[in-house]
């Protein structure tokens, strides 16, 4: 693949491809040092679609068709963030507490997303919301303060999105689809 792995795509391209290896530097540098508003929306979008291919690895679906269906246009019924969210709940992927830190990443990125005024992590209700985001051992190392509103936003989202990614598959991992045994036919083997 080219440098550029975004080269030639078209914008419903854009929307479904992933990052690979040649997206990692430039992504975590605007994360790093590009604006507030960009690494809002760049950290929450990862973690938004971390949660669809999550439920994509869990839930049976058996063609594009079907999770575009279900997941990937923002109509369909697991196609938003908020949904997304509600669903790991209901099946009991995630805790109370966790609902509560991905709604409000949820709100810090809708806010970021469609605000008028120029807006920062230090803005007031910004603020307030980013320093009320749970700490966990994994997110908050012992001796690490996360005073700053930023850095605990997109520490809480890059925590959030490692643990998506690389502990839960491990925990599911391939989950047989349990209608494509039963439908099998009996082998007509002897045994």
């Amino acid at each position: 693949m080219s440098k550029n792995s975004s080269a030639g795509l078209s914008l419903k391209d854009l929307l479904k491809s992933g990052w690979d290896e040649h997206d990692l530097d430039p992504l975590m540098l605007e994360l790093t040092t590009g604006s507030d508003r960009a690494a809002a929306i760049i950290a929450s979008t990862t973690l938004d679609n971390d949660l669809a291919d999550l439920l994509d690895h869990i839930l049976v679906i058996d063609n594009n068709k079907q999770r575009n269906e279900l997941l990937t246009d923002f109509r369909s019924p697991l196609g938003s963030f908020s949904a997304r969210i509600k669903i790991i709940y209901a099946i009991g992927i995630i805790s109370r507490e966790y609902v509560t830190g991905l709604e409000n990443v949820r709100q810090i990125r809708n806010v970021f997303a469609h605000a008028r005024k120029p807006i920062t992590f230090e803005t007031d209700a910004i603020k307030e919301i980013c320093l009320k985001l749970p700490k966990t051992k994994a997110t908050w190392p012992d001796g690490v303060e996360m005073s700053e509103p930023r850095t605990r936003y997109l520490n809480y989202c890059a925590t959030l999105s490692s643990v998506m990614t690389e502990y839960v598959p491990k925990v599911f991992g391939d989950r047989p689809n349990l209608w494509a045994v039963l439908n099998t036919p009996p082998s007509n083997e002897k045994s």
